[in-house]
């Protein structure tokens, strides 16, 4: 990927082009969503054209169930850096500090929204993403 920081749904576009389908964007449009070797639909199917709002939540899925087999251990030690997923396994959007996550966390108790509801009300992290 590139040194720029990126939003999750722009993670996911990177990923299902260059890791599920060799770098053809074409590929990508046709795919039905069906993991290999499952009858599990991939939870990056509805971000992978890179329209929508993924979650870091989602991401964290993907890495949990079908990289790493269900081993939370396996996800927190996954030096697979290269992997435009990487940076949101945990399940964290590392674009927030822990500063801006407890800022975003205390307000959403007090509109009575959710974190993600908030996100549309809040500036957005510096950043040109891909």
């Amino acid at each position: 990927m590139t040194n720029k920081r990126t939003t999750p749904t722009e993670a996911i576009k990177f990923f299902c082009k260059n890791n599920c389908c060799c770098g053809v964007q074409s590929m990508v449009k046709e795919c039905n969503g069906k993991v290999f070797f499952s009858d599990k639909l991939c939870p990056l199917f509805k971000y992978r054209l890179g329209k929508g709002r993924a979650s870091v939540k989602t991401i964290r899925q993907h890495c949990l169930n079908f990289c790493m087999g269900g081993s939370k251990t396996a996800v927190k030690e996954c030096t697979s850096e290269t992997c435009a997923l990487y940076p949101f396994r945990l399940g964290t959007n590392p674009n927030y500090g822990k500063k801006d996550r407890k800022l975003k966390s205390k307000l959403a108790k007090e509109k009575g929204l959710s974190k993600m509801g908030l996100e549309s009300q809040l500036p957005k992290p510096k950043g040109l993403g891909l």
